[in-house]
């Protein structure tokens, strides 16, 4: 998990997980972070934080087809979502990201396999309170 030091209401949420800090810019500079973090994996999965309806399921769904694909992204509906994962031989890439650029370039250049899902909330994200009410109207 990617966090800023500051987001110490963050923390307190992360029993178990490792976090990553990171004075980010940007979802570049994030994404940055937790790719050079993990530069012992064969993949990442790169999700945002503000989808609190992601499914465990989904996220081992695109893990899975990460295994046989170089770049995947969960598909719900016709709409690409999150997570995205991507194969170690991305990883130069990725490290260079910065600023509020994420990796859209990297798969406009390498197209990722798309993984269908039904899952809303890799969709779903909350921006402000009010989002989580609308949860089953969008």
């Amino acid at each position: 998990m990617v966090t800023r030091p500051e987001d110490h209401r963050i923390h307190a949420l992360l029993a178990g997980v490792t976090p990553v800090f990171c004075h980010s810019d940007g979802i570049g500079h994030s994404i940055a972070a937790g790719v050079k973090a993990c530069d012992n994996y064969d993949g990442v999965l790169i999700s945002l934080g503000d989808l609190p309806w992601l499914t465990t399921a989904s996220y081992l769904a695109v893990a899975e087809a990460l295994e046989q694909h170089p770049v995947v992204r969960a598909v719900v509906a016709g709409k690409q979502g999150h997570p995205v994962g991507f194969r170690q031989r991305f990883y130069p890439e990725l490290l260079t990201l910065q600023g509020d650029v994420g990796a859209q370039m990297l798969m406009q250049t390498n197209l990722p396999e798309p993984v269908f899902l039904t899952d809303r909330g890799c969709l779903l994200d909350v921006d402000r309170p009010d989002d989580l009410l609308m949860r089953d109207k969008k």
